[in-house]
């Protein structure tokens, strides 16, 4: 038998009860189905609430702005992290990574690994 945590023996628990909260849940979202959060007009059905609170929380309307004033804008749950990586990788740093047959640089590797198959048709 595979190892449990608490939080799948919870789970299992809750989800074997019959009056439990999971067997509300269905009934809830079958008479009131969920709406988007992004107020699209779109509704959702059998899903249960923690999902569209987590994309609730994906979609919030909170950005990170660059300081640098160069109009770069992130959203989202990560947007913070994505923000140090356009300060450490882009926003008036040189390119690291130099193409060897065209001399051209990118910001980052994966874009150097892509240019050198789509351009150059070498394998990175």
């Amino acid at each position: 038998m595979a190892y449990l945590t608490i939080y799948s023996v919870l789970i299992l628990f809750f989800l074997e009860a019959p009056c439990g909260w999971l067997s509300q849940l269905n009934s809830i979202t079958q008479i009131d189905p969920a709406k988007c959060p992004n107020k699209c007009g779109k509704f959702y059905r059998d899903l249960s609430r923690s999902w569209l609170t987590q994309l609730d929380w994906i979609t919030q309307l909170d950005p990170a702005r660059c300081p640098n004033k160069c109009g770069k804008l992130y959203n989202g749950p990560y947007r913070k992290r994505h923000l140090r990586q356009h300060l450490v990788y882009e926003c008036g740093v040189i390119p690291k990574f130099q193409c060897r047959v065209c001399f051209k640089r990118f910001a980052r590797n994966p874009q150097l690994k892509y240019h050198l198959i789509r351009i150059h048709k070498m394998m990175a």
